[in-house]
Order: structure tokens, then C-alpha cells, then sequence
């Protein structure tokens, strides 16, 4: 099998090949690794690569080369195949060509040269990593869906011989085999029918099996040794396999120059009792039947056996209520089993939704005295904070989206690129005019899917732009409000009363404008905090209520003298102490700043 590609453009020669034989030397054995001196060259080694169906997970480009710089060559690799991961290797690349490229490329990561040697093989290595990652997480979300719609199929059906025409069906649309065969037996392994199945184009034909007449369109020597073990077989090499090589049928496939180069054959069981067997084949393609496709048809079997045997009861007219409880039981499993292939998926969606939370490396540079507590309900969270230093100033937001879990989460993503499209794409600036950007944004996105209702999805927001030359602060919040602590002074910024999204009349013009600012100037030394809802509305405490705000600021009071990473700790503990052993209310978001 060809090796994924790493493909390096740069237009000096000797830092080319140095490039590629440092990363050669590292992951030469896992990798092929390429070399072009200009964008154009290497978007059509990247077109050819593709076409042959072979992997490319990571493009490493220069910025200043003759004709197509490297933002120019990254974006045009996005739109070719969005998952590639790109890296900007330079040594002159301007804050402009590095914006676009994270803007219109999603750059996975900037290096300047000269480069260390460590952290280059490493972020090559992470981002191969994450491109196969996200692949396997798509292929594993499409079989999970392609099991869900074909068990729905099957459970639909309450005669045999459309199930046994549905079963080979689905097996040949989701496994690209050629031909099926699929025999039920009664209790004493007499054959009760058997059909045959071909796949031409997209036109699939059957054919009743007459065990009399002595014509077998299969490998009985096969589906005797299966019948007789019980096992499964996956194979490519049937027709060179003893005893399967001397069989008549894989003998005369033999002799016709087309073979059979993909073999699957297995049991159809119903409460550890066989009740028939199956087999795919493929007269065109070898190895086809991949773990994932694997997995498809053991629970599409699984379900097939439910089914069948279903349908068996119900031909014969014949009640039986101990066999019918088993059903359910394997009903359960299953259903357990698509389960935890669901929480395998969201677990997946969260590694994805922390790849989108801003590095918090960039508040600790401005402010190394800060802190950021995030506890999310559940496996993924509907409250996310997003930052960006825009001419000197940073933006620092706080949200609160709709619910928790998955909707949440959905919604975060929508709020965080939202947040990137007002002030790091459109280079909005005042904190109101966001926030008035964002409300219309969401309305204008959502209000098509609710038909005319209101809508009663939304966002809260603490938004702050601070300027460490000016000593200034500028404010919105829609829903959220910000304290501001110096020594034994506290002030609470008031937020606007209105959810951003949530509508107020049928339709908003965009010339609406909902959100204030507000401004002030701090002092060396003060504190500012912005956080969710969830850590003020978590009941607990000998009372059973809710921790509320006056408690969380009386707790920041008697926490400030305390460093910041102590302070994000106690306060943890603080509220752990009073959930107890109740579950958490919702997502918990707080940001500490310690201002310089």
C-alpha cells in the first residue's frame, strides 16, 4: 500500500531538501515525502496525488516565492481538500499573509525559520495524526448512520423472502462485493431457501437456489466449513486456499480468468443458534472487506437473525413469548452497542470543540496572572470563551449559549465562528457593534429554520476589548455582567437585559442596534472576572439552592490575595463542596484577569 504524503514547496533549493531530509529521516517510514519549488507545481502534484486516491495529510509551503506565495497556495489547497492540514514554514511571512491563511485556509500552524528540529517533526507528526483522526471519525459517523438506516430497513419487514432480498441488498450497496449468497436452515440444518444475489452497475438481480437440482451458485465447500465451525472467514485468497481451491465453483471461477479475489462468509445466529449463513464475494476487487465494513455487516447480521427469525414466527403463526423476551433483549444490545458507537462519536465532536477554544497561551502573555476555570456538563459544552489580539488590543469573550451538551454545542461552534468573522475577518472593533453583529447573524441563520416563530435560541455574552497602553477597558454583555475588583472596590458592570439571537419581532433589520458599551479606565493591579451562568445557578449546600452571585463575588473577595492558578483551584473545590453528590447544573465558565 503507497504511503500517505507530506508535501514541502519552498523556492530555495538547498532549504527544500534540507526540509525533506530532515523530515524524511524522522518519519520516512510512515510517510512519502515530496518537494516542489512554486504553489503551481505543487497544486498539480497535489491534483495527481489525489486522483490516484492516495492520502495527503500534511502540506508544508514557504510565503515569499516567485508568483504564487504560500497564503495564495494554501487557500487554494483548502479549497481542493479542506482536511489537509497546512503549515506556513517562512521566515518573512507578514501578519496579513499569516491572518490569511488562518482566515481562508485554516492553517493548522505558523513556523518561523529558522526552524527547531523537534517542534517541526512534532507538529508535522500531530497534524498527520489529526487528519487521519478526523478521517476515521467520518468514516465511523457514515457506517453508524448506514447502520441505523439499514437495521431500521430490516425491523420494517415481517416476511423472509423480503428480508433475505433487503439483507444481500444492503451487504452489496455497502461493501462494493459483486454477489451474495444467503441459506436459512430449519433446526435439523435442512436448507428452508436460499437465494443468490448479483450486483451489475446499480442493478442488483436474485435468484432462488434449488438445493434438488444439484446446482450450487456458491462454494459449498465453504458454507459446509462454516455451517460446521461457526466462524467467520474473511479472505482474499479463496481460490488458492486449501480445501476451498478444489471446490467446484471456485474452480470454474478460476478457469473463467476472474477468480474470486474478496471472500466474506459467516453464521446468521438467533439465541446462539444458527439459523443460516452468508457469503459476499468480489470477482473485481481485493480487500474490500475492511474492518468498518466488517462491523457494518456483523450488526446488520445481527439484526438480520432478530428479523428472520421473526418473521419465521410470524409465517408459522406460533407464539412464543420466551423467545420473543430473548428478542428484546438482543433489541437492547444493540441498541446499547449503537449507543456507545454514539458516545464513541460526541467523545470524537469534543476533541473537535476543544480544537476550536483559542490558545490561552496568548491571555497568560498579556496577563500571566489570569486564570480560566471551564467545567463542562457534559461530554461537550454549551459555553466557550474565544480571544484575539487585534493592533495591540485583546478581545476576551465569555458565552453562554443555548442549553448544554450537544444543542449547546452545536451552537458554540456557530457563535465562535461568528466571533471570527466580526472582528478577525470584518475588523470590527467596537464591542457593541459585535455583539449587534452576532444578534443579527444568528437571527438571520436560524429564523429560516422556525417557519415565522420566534426564536428561543441564543447566546450570552461578556465581551471586553483592553487596551494596556490607554489603561482602558471597553464593555458589552448581553445577559453577562463584569466585575471589576481594586483592593476592596468592587464594581459590577450591568450587562443589556436581551439574549443575543432570541427574537424580539418577526423580523430584525439589521440597522437594529440592541447592545451598548461601556468604558472605563483600570488600574495596575486590578482584577476583572467574566463568567457563565452555571456557577451562580448550581444548587447545592444544606439548602438545596442556588449558589448565587453575591456568594461568587463575596468568594472572589476572600480569594483575590491568593495567585491566580490557587485561586482557579479553591475555587473549584468551593463549588465541588457545595454541589456534594448532586449532579451539575449546567456549564461552568470564569475567567480571572489580574490587570498589568
Amino acid at each position: 500500500m503507497d504511503k500517505p504524503i507530506i508535501l514541502c514547496v519552498d523556492d530555495e533549493k538547498s532549504v527544500l531538501n534540507a526540509l525533506r531530509d530532515e523530515i524524511k529521516f524522522e518519519l520516512g517510514n510512515d510517510f512519502s515525502i515530496e518537494i516542489s519549488e512554486n504553489g503551481e507545481e505543487a497544486l498539480g502534484i497535489l491534483n495527481d496525488f489525489l486522483g490516484f486516491g492516495m492520502d495527503v495529510p500534511v502540506i508544508i509551503s514557504d510565503q515569499l516565492m516567485p508568483g504564487m506565495k504560500g497564503d495564495e497556495l494554501l487557500i487554494e489547497v483548502f479549497k481542493i481538500n479542506s482536511a489537509i492540514r497546512t503549515i506556513l514554514l517562512t521566515g518573512q511571512a507578514t501578519a496579513e499573509s499569516v491572518g490569511n491563511a488562518v482566515n481562508k485556509a485554516r492553517l493548522y500552524r505558523f513556523i518561523s525559520k529558522p526552524w527547531d528540529g523537534k517542534d517541526l517533526i512534532l507538529t508535522v507528526r500531530e497534524a498527520a495524526k489529526s487528519y487521519f483522526t478526523d478521517a476515521e471519525l467520518d468514516a465511523r459517523i457514515k457506517t453508524l448512520n448506514d447502520i441505523n438506516i439499514s437495521t431500521q430497513a430490516l425491523s420494517e419487514l415481517i416476511t423472509t423472502l423480503p428480508l433475505v432480498e433487503k439483507v444481500l441488498a444492503l451487504s452489496l450497496t455497502h461493501t462494493d462485493a459483486d454477489g451474495g449468497v444467503l441459506i436459512l436452515y430449519n433446526d435439523d440444518r435442512q436448507v428452508r431457501m436460499g437465494l443468490r444475489s448479483d450486483k451489475i452497475g446499480n442493478e442488483i438481480s436474485y435468484q432462488n437456489i434449488d438445493i434438488n437440482s444439484g446446482l450450487f451458485p456458491y462454494p459449498v465447500t465453504l458454507i459446509e466449513h462454516i455451517l460446521e465451525t461457526g466462524s467467520t472467514i474473511v479472505s482474499d485468497r479463496i481460490s488458492k486456499e486449501i480445501p476451498f481451491m478444489n471446490d467446484p465453483y471456485v474452480a470454474e471461477a478460476r478457469n473463467q480468468k476472474k477468480g474470486i479475489k474478496s471472500a466474506y462468509c459467516t453464521v446468521i445466529e438467533k439465541n446462539k443458534k444458527v439459523i443460516g449463513v452468508f457469503y459476499l464475494e468480489s470477482h473485481s476487487k481485493s480487500g474490500i472487506f475492511t474492518g468498518l465494513k466488517q462491523e457494518y455487516l456483523s450488526v446488520l447480521l445481527q439484526q438480520s437473525g432478530v428479523s428472520l427469525d421473526n418473521a419465521h414466527l410470524y409465517e408459522n403463526l406460533e407464539h412464543r413469548v420466551q423467545e420473543r423476551t430473548q428478542e428484546l433483549n438482543e433489541q437492547k444490545e444493540i441498541i446499547e452497542k449503537k449507543n456507545a458507537d454514539i458516545t464513541d462519536s460526541i467523545r470524537y465532536a469534543r476533541r473537535i470543540q476543544s480544537a476550536i477554544l483559542p490558545d490561552s497561551n496568548l491571555l497568560y502573555e498579556y496577563f500571566p496572572e489570569s486564570f480560566i476555570m471551564y467545567h463542562p456538563k457534559d461530554i461537550v459544552s454549551g459555553d466557550f470563551y474565544w480571544m484575539a489580539e487585534i493592533d495591540g488590543e485583546l478581545f476576551v469573550a465569555v458565552v453562554d449559549c443555548t442549553g448544554h451538551g450537544v444543542p449547546g454545542a452545536f451552537m458554540s461552534v456557530m457563535g465562535n465562528s461568528l466571533l471570527n468573522d466580526a472582528i478577525l475577518q470584518n475588523k470590527i472593533t467596537e464591542t457593541d457593534e459585535i455583539l449587534n453583529r452576532l444578534h443579527h447573524g444568528i437571527v438571520t441563520n436560524l429564523e429560516r429554520s422556525h417557519k415565522g416563530d420566534l426564536l428561543q435560541d441564543g447566546m450570552d455574552m461578556s465581551l471586553i476589548k483592553i487596551n494596556r497602553k490607554t489603561k482602558r477597558i471597553q464593555y458589552s454583555g448581553a445577559n453577562r455582567p463584569l466585575i471589576y475588583m481594586n483592593g476592596d472596590e468592587i464594581v459590577e458592570y450591568e450587562p443589556d437585559k436581551m439574549s443575543i439571537g432570541y427574537s424580539i419581532i418577526q423580523t430584525t433589520p439589521s440597522t437594529v442596534k440592541y447592545f451598548s458599551k461601556q468604558e472605563f479606565t483600570y488600574q495596575d493591579g486590578a482584577t476583572i472576572i467574566q463568567y457563565s451562568d452555571g456557577i451562580t445557578d448550581q444548587f447545592g449546600g444544606p439548602n438545596y439552592r442556588k449558589f448565587s452571585n453575591k456568594s461568587f463575588i463575596e468568594l472572589l473577595k476572600c480569594l483575590r490575595l491568593e495567585p491566580a492558578q490557587e485561586q482557579c483551584k479553591s475555587l473549584t473545590n468551593v463549588i465541588r463542596s457545595w454541589q456534594g453528590d448532586r449532579n451539575q447544573t449546567d456549564d461552568m465558565l470564569v475567567i480571572s484577569i489580574k490587570l498589568s
